[in-house]
Order: structure tokens, then C-alpha cells, then sequence
């Protein structure tokens, strides 16, 4: 994680991205039952953005997120 930088909001800094994770669900990310790259791409990808977090559309974000 980059160090000492700095974010326009909270929004966007990583270190509050779990806060409201419920203990449960955080513990299986924490164990890895729960796998949060996986989650992250499907959910770019229902969102229809690429790689480079662009819109690409539905298809082909699924594609370049080997989702198919």
C-alpha cells in the first residue's frame, strides 16, 4: 500500500475500504474463504468497465476480466 498519501476523501483511501464490512464477512475475507480480487472483477465488470477501469461495455469487460 503507498504510504503517506495523501486522498482527496475518504472515499478513496483503502485503509477505511472495510470499515463497514460486517465482522463476519471480514473474516473470511481476512482467511481467504472469501476471494475479494474475484469479487472486485466481477463487480468492474457488472459495471461494464475494463481494465483500465474505462466502460468497455458488459461483454467485453467480462472478457478482459476473464470472466467468461
Amino acid at each position: 500500500m503507498e504510504k503517506n498519501k495523501t486522498y482527496e476523501s475518504d472515499d478513496l483511501n483503502p485503509e477505511y475500504v472495510f470499515n463497514i464490512v460486517h465482522t463476519e464477512l471480514l473474516l473470511k475475507l481476512a482467511t481467504g474463504a472469501v476471494n475479494a480480487q474475484e469479487l472486485a472483477r466481477k463487480n468492474m465488470a457488472s459495471r461494464g468497465l475494463g481494465c483500465s477501469g474505462k466502460w468497455v461495455g458488459f461483454d467485453q469487460a467480462k472478457k478482459e476480466w476473464e470472466l467468461v
